[in-house]
């Protein structure tokens, strides 16, 4: 004991106080093994460095035994300060895995994974064990890396508290369809801040104990086998036992809500930010992608990480543009997580899950089927997500799922869910979620019918399509059903804005519809198509009278003008081309000459403010003003306008050749979303924001 206490003397003779209440610069009782503070604190508690090393001493047999955190479930967790830790990372206590990867039942190593844990733990109730936790246990090691990126996270998120809260709270109010429900986010935001914060100065002035603590947690699969309710769900994923997803979300839901308000509001929402709110985005994206990276590595697929994925995607939506191949790429990660969790089979009354979980699993399957359906759509290949191989039942609202609506916790879910009782969380109307869901259902048929092998009378099928959609909007509630007039009414503009969404979605279906029809039986009238596509664009110029009101939800409005109306218009440029000035008469279901250039005329016009120049999508808008001016010119003053130059077509040759079909094809709308053109027809517009959002 006295070599001991020679060893923990300083020069002059007195005891050294122990590595915690040195840096906290408190009074130490010199107790060993451990000092009363950090008794009471349960922490580990250290007496300087072994002589001649730069180790720390863990234990008293081995000086040089790496760090090894081996917490039991009632002790809090520990991490050396930021500057001690270990080069070659910190070995943290989770399940134990193997490298399989996604397996399903098909596999070669599906008895396998079944047998022994897989490296990629499927957040299902079979997983689970009795308790909710996985059985095997085993070791990994955090990067150095890694932890780094963690303490930054949580040095973040403590100095923008009040800022993230609120950008957070503003998502659900700016006509997004969020995929994760208020009440349960609400929860998150309550908690999350109180592991991240209790006495950082100190119990943990550095955040690294914080930081260790997470990677456990974010490496244990969520318990969602067991009976449980909405607010025992939240706090095994916030507070104590937070996880890099839900930071992730967190994140994530905050970067997306900044890119949508205009710069003023972001000014008011932090006053004491001496940052501009240019700068604020750009430290947000920064500290986001952090947390991308680090949810990237963890070896689990749970709703928390189908979500994140999903809240990902659109923010690359909104920095990018929909037509980059990466977002391409990372639609197929989402729709495999999907697949993983096994959310496409959903099974009813037979489901495993909490009704609140299981409600809430159908719920992410619809968003991101329909997500699915759009994208494929507008790049014009077959969606990843086909209904062959999941349950396609639809949606069904939540009332008729849960037994006992008097649960106070069920009641509140299921007003966010279904918005039948008054408050301020502004969800989606009352069912539409299944309306859209729907709707997506049939697009998918007319995917298959635009990119399919099947030889289908293509006469025959439209029929029965149209019809499909004409019953499901006619079996729709009066509440969703779409007109003019709701702009003038006192209601919010994120819930006239579901509506709009909504109308579009099933409008531009009829509209694939009737153009596939034009295309493959010339002989039949396109006045059905002409009529459908002038519907689409009126709709659309609405945005230009409202667009002051809407700019409290959006600070882009192109993402609706340029998928939407783009199509439309070329559709309508090219029957004004093609029908002589001095038709004798208007056919019979044709739209008015002069009202159609009227409104191609303003829509032109809207390209100019309609896209802001620092997005995505701004290079293609400018291209495609200035190609459909010439084409306004042509038809407005054919004499005295210059010949417009098709891509593609001889040197010369003039718009439109006097020996041309209907529908050209050099005009198409699939040459402009294609990613293979050159850089000058670069397609960087929103696909998402308004059609499925």
């Amino acid at each position: 004991m006295a070599d001991r206490a020679t060893t923990l003397a300083r020069g002059n003779g007195k005891q050294k106080s122990c590595e915690a209440c040195q840096k906290t610069k408190v009074k130490c009782d010199y107790k060993t093994p451990s000092c009363g503070r950090c008794s009471r604190r349960g922490t580990m508690c250290l007496y300087s460095r072994t002589p001649g090393t730069n180790k720390f001493r863990i234990t008293k047999g081995d000086a040089s035994a790496p760090y090894t955190v081996s917490r039991p479930c009632s002790d809090p967790p520990f991490a050396p300060p930021r500057e001690d830790i270990p080069a070659q990372g910190i070995t943290i206590h989770t399940v134990a895995s193997a490298d399989t990867g996604f397996l399903g039942p098909t596999s070669y190593r599906a008895e396998v994974q079944h047998a022994a844990h897989s490296r990629i733990i499927v957040n299902t109730a079979q997983s689970m064990g009795h308790e909710g936790a996985a059985d095997a246990q085993g070791t990994l090691t955090v990067e150095l890396e890694r932890l780094e990126q963690g303490l930054g996270i949580i040095d973040y998120l403590n100095a923008h508290a009040t800022l993230i809260r609120k950008l957070v709270d503003r998502m659900y109010t700016l006509g997004r369809l969020v995929i994760i429900p208020k009440v349960i986010m609400r929860g998150v935001l309550d908690s999350l801040w109180e592991a991240l914060s209790e006495d950082p100065v100190q119990s943990d002035p550095l955040n690294s104990r914080c930081a260790v603590h997470i990677f456990e947690n974010s490496y244990k699969p969520m318990p969602s086998g067991k009976p449980i309710g909405v607010e025992q769900f939240c706090s095994l994923i916030t507070g104590v036992n937070v996880r890099w997803e839900t930071i992730g979300n967190v994140l994530v839901m905050a970067c997306l809500c900044l890119c949508h308000i205009p710069e003023s509001e972001a000014t008011l929402l932090d006053p004491s930010a001496s940052s501009t709110p240019a700068q604020i985005l750009s430290r947000l994206r920064e500290v986001t992608n952090r947390a991308i990276f680090l949810c990237s590595g963890l070896p689990l697929c749970n709703e928390l990480v189908v979500c994140l994925k999903y809240n990902h995607m659109l923010l690359m939506s909104q920095l990018w543009g929909n037509t980059d191949q990466r977002i391409y790429y990372a639609l197929g990660e989402l729709t495999s997580a999907v697949y993983a969790t096994g959310m496409h089979q959903h099974r009813g009354s037979g489901d495993k899950y909490p009704k609140f979980l299981s409600a809430w699993r159908q719920r992410c399957f619809a968003i991101v089927y329909s997500m699915d359906k759009i994208f494929a759509t507008f790049f014009g290949r077959p969606p990843f997500l086909n209904r062959h191989y999941c349950n396609i039942e639809p949606v069904v609202e939540l009332r008729g799922v849960i037994e006992d609506p008097s649960h106070p916790t069920l009641e509140r879910l299921d007003e966010v869910y279904c918005n039948e009782k008054s408050g301020n969380d502004q969800p989606e109307p009352p069912g539409y979620l299944r309306v859209r869901y729907l709707l997506s259902i049939v697009r998918e048929e007319i995917l298959e019918l635009h990119l399919g092998t099947a030889t289908h009378d293509v006469s025959v099928k439209s029929e029965q399509l149209i019809r499909k959609l004409q019953s499901l909007w006619e079996s729709c509630s009066p509440r969703l059903q779409y007109s003019p007039q709701l702009w003038t009414r006192p209601m919010p503009c994120q819930t006239i804005w579901f509506i709009f969404a909504l109308y579009l979605e099933h409008r531009y279906s009829l509209f694939l519809i009737q153009r596939l029809r034009a295309q493959k039986c010339p002989s039949e009238s396109p006045a059905p198509l002409l009529s459908v596509a002038k519907d689409i664009l009126s709709t659309i110029l609405v945005l230009n009278k409202e667009r002051e009101r809407l700019r409290e939800i959006r600070s882009d409005l192109g993402s609706v003008l340029l998928p939407f109306g783009l199509p439309t218009a070329e559709v309508l440029l090219q029957d004004l081309l093609h029908t002589p000035v001095e038709y004798p008469s208007i056919p019979c279901g044709r739209p008015s000459r002069s009202d159609t250039i009227r409104d191609l005329i303003l829509f032109v016009s809207c390209l100019e403010w309609a896209v802001k120049p620092e997005s995505g999508h701004f290079e293609f808008a400018q291209t495609i003003q200035e190609r459909f001016t010439r084409l306004l010119d042509a038809i407005l003053d054919p004499q005295r306008s210059r010949p417009v130059q098709v891509p593609g077509s001889a040197a010369g040759a003039e718009w439109p050749p006097e020996d041309s079909g209907y529908l050209n094809p050099e005009l198409d709308v699939n040459h402009f979303v294609d990613w293979d053109l050159t850089s000058t027809q670069d397609v960087g517009f929103d696909l998402l924001s308004g059609s499925i959002i």
